[in-house]
């Protein structure tokens, strides 16, 4: 443990950790490391943002695709696009 770190802080933390399991488990999403890397577009949560992103691995790197263009992206969380329904 970081030792200048106050109580609040290890609170605050723990509030983060328990949302991003909350998001995993009920929510489907998944720690970046498990995210294709083949250019599928698919959503993410960046730390710093309250907003679910649509993201693509190019390059080496990640973008958010926003307003008609790339952005650069470091996202934490991602899960799969969920597919339109199409009417019968």
């Amino acid at each position: 443990m970081v030792h200048d770190a106050s109580n609040h802080e290890y609170e605050l933390v723990r509030e983060l950790y328990l949302a991003i399991e909350k998001l995993k488990d009920a929510a489907g999403w998944d720690y970046m490391t498990s995210a294709p890397t083949d250019g599928t577009s698919i959503l993410c949560l960046e730390g710093g943002s309250s907003g679910i992103h649509e993201a693509k691995f190019m390059d080496g790197d990640w973008w958010i695709l926003a307003h008609g263009d790339l952005w650069p992206s470091r996202p934490i969380l991602w899960r799969a696009k969920k597919k339109k329904r199409t009417a019968e």
